[in-house]
């Protein structure tokens, strides 16, 4: 099944190679992909926390960093 899945994905690229060779396709420049991302964690000051959303927000500490820094809050 290996096998198969391989081959069929290498199939997939003869065609593109051969369009690319041709003009009929042209490569775009792009640079790789960000592997971060910017999360924003907030409540409204007056209002009480569930048990969930603090549980919520503990993770959000935990697992989230600026700069090697914990997040304010």
């Amino acid at each position: 099944m290996w096998l198969l899945t391989w081959a069929s994905a290498f199939y997939h690229v003869l065609p593109v190679e051969r369009e690319l060779s041709t003009g009929q396709l042209k490569e775009l420049p792009f640079g790789a992909p960000s592997l971060s991302i910017m999360a924003l964690c907030a409540h409204h000051a007056g209002k009480a926390v569930s048990p969930a959303m603090q549980i919520f927000m503990q993770c959000m500490e935990a697992c989230f960093t600026v700069e090697d820094k914990k997040m304010p809050g």
